[in-house]
């Protein structure tokens, strides 16, 4: 009989036990379904809600002219029911925000805006910035971004430049102060190609004249360009390519000779023949023809013989290639490599990365 009970009470504990353990599962299941639909932290959710509501948005009201851009405050996203407002989607109450749409040669890009007291949408320039700034260097050869002018350079021997972006690799090269980020691709074009190749009634020959406005060097690069993916393609941003001509004495790492001449809203070049030599850390590195600019620069791994967008003022067929790591004239029929640079903008949403050749930025379709 004993035994009889004590059996009894422990199919009473089993099935008292196993309500239990069923009220506790619907429990946290209600708990769950609750996070789920109402205000949280998660931020990127957020983010991704405000493109979405963004795109609607514009959608309706107009979208920006080839390479302007149109902004939307996330009041006025909800006030027009795009979306919910930003207390209901987010527990976090100090949030405020907006959408920006940028029209990139007819390929929009929409990057959020979100800032709250524990979260800032991370851009990639500022994300740059934050890891490889260098201020007063112990080490005069320390590898990273240094602050020149009015941009920021990329500059040593190995810095963490790394980008990767449409199945490419590619190295930052600079961050203008309207935030455009430059980049050229490791590796060169495997067809070499002229600068230019027209006949040329100076000399009577085919030459080629120095004119990169109106170069075969520029038409090909275009014609590259033009089979790019869409998906790359509204990554990319208009940049301005400084074509300034150089006088034979003109060997400053200059600025202000490369870009006595701009050539406006360009979606691909190559480099200027001073991008090649600014990166050296080498203290004797003090002219575009000076050989100790292959020391401390990453340049140095990324380029062979490649054409420039610089020519000679003196000649109307010369143009400028690097190398063996320095600025050299040349015909411009003469046959070389090129390495593409394209540029993004600094707004450019910061996905992961650390810059460096294992783990480079990642660009990616926004949320």
């Amino acid at each position: 009989m004993v035994d009889a009970l004590k059996s009894m009470d422990k199919k009473y504990l089993m099935i008292i036990g196993g309500i239990f353990g069923i009220l506790l599962l619907v429990i946290i299941v209600l708990a769950s379904m609750k996070g789920c639909s109402g205000p949280s932290k998660n931020y990127q959710s957020a983010e991704s809600k405000m493109v979405k509501a963004a795109k609607e948005y514009f959608k309706e009201k107009g979208l920006p002219e080839n390479g302007k851009s149109k902004e939307v405050s996330v009041t006025e996203l909800s006030g027009s029911g795009k979306m919910k407002k930003l207390d209901k989607i987010l527990s976090d109450k100090t949030c405020d925000g907006k959408v920006t749409i940028y029209n990139n040669n007819d390929n929009y890009l929409v990057v959020p805006h979100l800032e709250c007291s524990e979260y800032k949408t991370k851009h990639l320039k500022d994300k740059i910035i934050e890891d490889s700034e260098v201020i007063n260097p112990e080490d005069p050869y320390k590898s990273g971004l240094y602050k020149m002018d009015d941009k920021y350079v990329f500059r040593g021997k190995n810095p963490n430049n790394y980008v990767s972006f449409g199945g490419l690799i590619w190295r930052i090269i600079d961050i203008d102060k309207d935030g455009t980020i430059r980049v050229i691709k490791v590796e060169p074009e495997k067809n070499k190609s002229v600068w230019d190749n027209k006949y040329n009634v100076e000399v009577n020959k085919n030459y080629g004249i120095n004119d990169y406005k109106n170069s075969v060097l520029l038409e090909r690069l275009n014609s590259e360009y033009s089979k790019f993916k869409k998906e790359s393609k509204k990554h990319l941003s208009s940049f301005n390519v400084c074509i300034g001509k150089r006088n034979p004495t003109d060997i400053g790492i200059d600025y202000n000779i490369d870009c006595s001449e701009i050539l406006e809203n360009q979606y691909i070049s190559v480099i200027n023949v001073s991008d090649y030599s600014r990166p050296s850390l080498d203290e004797h590195c003090d002219s575009i023809v000076a050989g100790a600019c292959t020391n401390y620069n990453y340049m140095l791994y990324v380029t062979g013989n490649t054409w420039t967008v610089s020519t000679k003022k003196d000649s109307t067929y010369n143009a400028i290639m690097i190398t063996g790591g320095v600025g050299a004239s040349d015909t411009a029929k003469t046959s070389s490599s090129y390495n593409w640079v394209v540029a993004f903008r600094g707004d450019e949403l910061y996905t992961q990365g650390d810059g460096s050749a294992n783990n480079p930025y990642l660009i990616s379709n926004e949320k």
